[in-house]
């Protein structure tokens, strides 16, 4: 069985996007319960984010620049107007690279469990499990990508409503050629990250870990081993993965990102976000 999981946990240290008393916009991650997630990226600078772990399914436009996925020796470029579904539990070595502006920008629609089951149990097309890129989109594409991103912040919007919006994005990823699915056997780094997903923050303990996945410390070390990886190694990559995010999506500061994955210090947040991307959080946000 196919454990409950949320969207992207990490829109539980979020707000739908609001405007502070200047009346600028402060970006952040959009979420309603049982329909989706959604989030604006934009990142300044070309960089290597290497072995990204994509935990949910997602789908991404393209807006400006370019997005490379690389992976096993080959590679997918998309430009603006593209867009890419992605199933969850993949891994790749992933850029977004600036146009001349020195701008890349995208949206992402992350969709309930739920929802993509519903309408995985309805599709005869086959199941995506790399990824799918789309291109030579109609405007009733970015349309209805439009609609569903609203549909998820609006707060006036019956859930029936928003749920059709993101199913029709279901759809239109399915007339591309093949759908969505959840992982029906998620293996034990699955299943560990997304607890830990759920409260990147906590102090986690390997007890408490083995016990919530019903299985002993040991044999929750020794399966853990056999798929090449460690509690402290997916603790920390996680974190370092929601950070990553919230620089993109959001426009919070360093230690206030820092604070939310579990590190009370934002100096040394900064030194394990190098180790693991090879640049500092600021650079996420700064132009070459």
């Amino acid at each position: 069985m196919r454990p409950q999981s949320k969207i992207l946990p990490l829109i539980r240290h979020e707000r739908a996007m609001h405007r502070p008393a200047s009346g600028a916009v402060t970006r952040s991650i959009a979420q309603r319960a049982g329909i989706g997630a959604t989030g604006h990226v934009i990142q300044r600078r070309d960089v290597l984010l290497a072995h990204l772990v994509i935990d949910q399914p997602v789908l991404i436009v393209i807006q400006r620049g370019q997005k490379v996925l690389a992976k096993d020796g080959g590679e997918t470029r998309l430009n603006p107007g593209d867009a890419v579904a992605i199933a969850g539990g993949t891994v790749y070595d992933v850029i977004n690279r600036p146009d001349p502006d020195g701008i890349y920008e995208a949206h992402w629609l992350a969709m309930a469990p739920d929802l993509i089951d519903r309408f995985a149990a309805a599709s005869t097309s086959s199941v995506i499990t790399g990824h799918l890129a789309l291109r030579n989109l109609p405007a009733d594409f970015r349309d209805a990508f439009d609609r569903a991103a609203a549909g998820i912040a609006a707060t006036n919007l019956p859930d029936l409503v928003a749920a059709q919006r993101v199913q029709e994005m279901l759809a239109w990823i399915d007339h591309g050629g093949a759908h969505l699915a959840n992982l029906n056997a998620p293996n034990t780094t699955h299943r560990l990250r997304a607890l830990l997903a759920g409260a990147p923050a906590k102090d986690w303990t390997a007890p408490e870990i083995a016990r919530a996945l019903g299985m002993s410390e040991a044999t929750l070390r020794r399966r853990l081993a056999d798929e090449k990886t460690s509690l402290t190694a997916e603790l920390t990559d996680l974190r370092m993965s929601l950070a990553l995010t919230l620089l993109q999506v959001t426009d919070k500061a360093v230690g206030e990102i820092a604070h939310d994955v579990g590190y009370e210090s934002p100096s040394r947040f900064a030194s394990r976000f190098r180790a693991r991307f090879g640049f500092s959080p600021s650079d996420i946000r700064t132009a070459d």
